[in-house]
């Protein structure tokens, strides 16, 4: 008898679980917390890629500066002779990256 009881208990679980499931159906999607997960998952990859690019900066900061002084004449002589049209192809390419996002199709 005693290992019946057990099983009735357990029935009676089962039943009452599926009988408090059947009454709430399926839960429905929740717009709120879907846009608080998609942000915080932009925010992760943001934080991401603001690392990596200030790393990749910061090498290339050290990279120059420990250059430099070999560099220096040849930037000098290059800004002198065409010091307006590189200032020109800087702001440019400037731009183009800047507002390239932008303009991105969906």
């Amino acid at each position: 008898m005693s290992e019946q009881e057990p099983m009735d208990a357990q029935a009676r679980a089962e039943a009452s679980l599926a009988a408090f499931f059947a009454e709430d159906g399926l839960a429905e999607r929740d717009p709120a917390f879907s846009a608080t997960v998609v942000e915080e998952i932009a925010r992760r990859r943001f934080r991401a890629n603001l690392l990596e690019l200030a790393g990749v900066a910061a090498l290339a900061a050290l990279v120059l500066w420990a250059l430099w002084q070999a560099v220096s004449a040849d930037v000098a002589a290059i800004v002198s002779g065409a010091g307006p049209a590189a200032l020109a192809a800087v702001v440019l390419a400037s731009l183009y990256v800047g507002l390239k996002p932008l303009f991105r199709r969906a």
